[in-house]
């Protein structure tokens, strides 16, 4: 099974890819700078690292897409998680399924 674990900051979103239940990473990696004017990008995939790079990831949703990008290339997702710091009432493990 393929894992997505999103880590989802304020200008940032951090993810590793895992295949379980061998819990060997596939994948990592990082958009930073999320809403300016330009965002850093960094990617790590099947131990390869790809040349760091800036792009422009206005929003979350955009820096999803850019991360969606590099892994469907190569792996898709069976499950995400997520963990972020702003969950509002919500705390401890939350199913979203719609």
């Amino acid at each position: 099974m393929n894992v997505l674990v999103i880590n989802v900051g304020s200008t940032s979103l951090k993810f590793k890819f895992y295949d379980m239940p061998a819990e060997r990473l596939l994948a990592e990696g990082a958009v930073d700078r999320i809403g300016e004017s330009v965002s850093t990008v960094t990617f790590t995939v099947g131990g390869i690292k790809i040349p760091q790079y800036q792009h422009h990831a206005a929003s979350h949703e955009q820096a999803v897409e850019l991360v969606m990008d590099v892994l469907e290339s190569s792996y898709a997702p069976d499950v995400v998680g997520f963990k972020t710091v702003h969950a509002g009432s919500e705390f401890g493990p939350v199913v979203i399924d719609q």
